[in-house]
């Protein structure tokens, strides 16, 4: 599990992006579902689903946000399991994320939309 720190503060998400998760969450097989939240300027727009959680995966996708005009927000964890937190291993995967959040997004009962997210702390 990345290191993580307890703050009180709310993270705000556009309605539209919220949609996306859910929609993402719905249609998701079983198993976990990595992806990027990405921005335009200071705004969470969009979901970009990662095909796997590694770091050329990871770099290759921040290469082509970048060509797109977008910049990587957080890392999310599509899973059925509301309880555990999703891992995140290896250093090498960690460097290449540096990303302020990760949010774990479930689909709870009835088919409720639960998000939680953590401050990722900062690497240097």
């Amino acid at each position: 599990m990345p290191q993580t720190e307890r703050t009180e503060s709310a993270l705000i998400l556009p309605r539209p992006l919220v949609n996306q998760l859910l929609r993402a969450a719905q249609a998701a097989p079983a198993g976990l579902h990595w992806g990027l939240v990405t921005m335009r300027g200071s705004t969470p727009m969009y979901c970009r689903p990662l095909s796997q959680l590694d770091a050329t995966v990871i770099t290759a996708a921040r290469e082509d946000l970048a060509r797109q005009g977008e910049n990587p927000f957080a890392l999310y964890c599509l899973s059925q399991n509301q309880n555990d937190p999703p891992d995140v291993a290896g250093p090498e995967t960690l460097a290449a994320i540096s990303l302020p959040y990760l949010l774990h997004v479930c689909l709870g009962t009835r088919g409720v939309l639960q998000l939680r997210a953590w401050r990722l702390a900062s690497s240097s």
